[in-house]
C-alpha cells in the first residue's frame, strides 16, 4: 500500500472539495447569465462532490486493504464487510469502532499470533479515530430525526443542544483531518510489514 498516494488522495480530496464550491460561487458572480455560466453549471457544480468522493475512496481502499492483510480466520470481519457496514446510516456510528478500533486490535493479535517482528498499531489512536468519526456523523443523525426535533417541546433548549452538537461535530471533523492521515500512514506501514514477512 502506498501511504503517500492514499494520504494525498484523502487530504487533496478534502481541500479541493472545500475550494470547488467557493470557486463555483465566484464564477456565478462573474459569469451568471452568460453562455459560459451554462457550461460551468454542468462542469463546476459536481466538482466538489467528486473531490469529496476521492477523499472517501482513499479511506475505503485503506480499510479494505488493511483488513485483507490480516485475514487468517481470526479477524472479526471480512474486508468487504468492514467498509460496507460503514455505509449504513446510524449503524455506521457503532461500526466505526469495529472497522477502525477493531482493526488495530485484530492486527495486534495477528502479529502476536504469528510472532511478526513489527511495531503494534496504536489502539488508542484508532479508538480516537472511531470516536471522532462517530461525533462528526452526529449532524446526519439529527437530520434523520429532523421531524422529531422540529415538533419537540422546549425548542429553545433543544436549539442550544443542537448547536452544541453541531460545534462538537465540526471540531471532530477537524480532528479527523489530522488523525486519519496518521492512521493511514501507520496502517500502510503495518500492512506492508506483514506482506514483507509473508513474501
Amino acid at each position: 500500500m502506498s501511504k503517500a498516494f492514499l494520504i494525498s488522495c484523502f487530504l487533496g480530496g478534502l481541500v479541493l472539495s472545500f475550494i470547488a464550491p467557493l470557486l463555483y460561487r465566484a464564477a456565478w458572480s462573474v459569469f451568471r447569465g452568460t453562455e459560459a455560466w451554462n457550461v460551468l453549471q454542468w462542469v463546476g457544480a459536481p466538482l466538489g462532490t467528486f473531490f469529496g468522493f476521492c477523499s472517501v475512496l482513499a479511506v475505503i481502499v485503506f480499510i479494505i486493504d488493511m483488513w485483507r492483510s490480516i485475514q487468517d480466520g481470526h479477524a472479526r470481519t471480512s474486508p468487504g464487510l468492514a467498509f460496507a457496514l460503514l455505509l449504513i446510516p446510524v449503524f455506521n456510528v457503532y461500526w466505526a469502532f469495529q472497522a477502525l478500533w477493531g482493526l488495530a486490535r485484530d492486527y495486534n493479535a495477528y502479529i502476536r499470533r504469528y510472532h511478526v517482528r513489527t511495531p503494534a498499531l496504536p489502539e488508542g489512536l484508532f479508538l480516537t479515530a472511531s470516536i471522532t468519526f462517530s461525533l462528526s456523523y452526529l449532524p446526519k443523525i439529527l437530520r434523520l430525526l429532523g421531524l422529531l426535533i422540529d415538533f419537540a417541546p422546549g425548542g429553545g433548549t433543544l436549539n442550544t443542544v443542537t448547536g452544541s452538537i453541531l460545534l462538537v461535530s465540526r471540531l471532530a471533523s477537524l480532528a479527523n483531518l489530522v488523525i486519519i492521515p496518521i492512521i493511514i500512514s501507520r496502517g500502510c506501514d503495518a500492512a506492508n510489514a506483514i506482506r514483507q514477512v509473508a513474501a
